[in-house]
Formats: structure tokens, C-alpha cells, sequence
């Protein structure tokens, strides 16, 4: 079982796991010292003062900044298992 099953079944679920890893890392806070609930009320603050969609701009940037290195990397590893499998 530890040489064939198991193997087989890490196999199958690495990727299922690392998609539900980048799920889970988008619905929560990045970085823990800024959340996404603050970070979108501190923009809409600044918008509803100054009248201009900037800091819209800003919070989307600084939240994909967090997420696509770590889709990136989830892909790599997918395709490293991909390219093992395929041997």
C-alpha cells in the first residue's frame, strides 16, 4: 500500500489540493497585516473624499501582486507532477 496506492493517490489529489490552497489564500487576508475587508473600506474612503477611482486601482494591483506568484508557483508543481507521471 505505502509503494503503489498511496503514491498513486498523491498523484490525483495534488492538484485538487493546491487549487483549493490558492481558493483559500484569495478568501483570506494576505499577509494577515492587511486585509482585503480594510484595504477595500480604506479605498472607498479615499474614493468617496477625493471622487477618483485610484485607489480601486491601487487595491486591485496590491491584491494581485499577493495572488499571481502563488498561482505561478502552484502551476509549476502541477506541471513538475504532470511531467513525472508522463515517465
Amino acid at each position: 500500500m505505502p509503494r503503489i496506492v498511496i503514491p498513486q493517490a498523491v498523484r490525483c489529489v495534488i492538484p485538487t489540493m493546491t487549487s483549493e490552497f490558492v481558493i483559500l489564500y484569495k478568501d483570506t487576508s494576505p499577509l494577515s497585516s492587511v486585509g482585503v475587508i480594510e484595504l477595500m473600506l480604506f479605498s472607498k474612503n479615499l474614493t468617496a473624499t477625493t471622487g477618483n477611482i485610484t485607489p480601486y486601482i491601487c487595491a486591485a494591483l496590491y491584491y494581485l501582486v499577493m495572488t499571481i506568484p502563488l498561482i505561478h508557483a502552484v502551476t509549476k508543481v502541477e506541471h513538475r507532477l504532470a511531467e513525472r507521471s508522463k515517465r
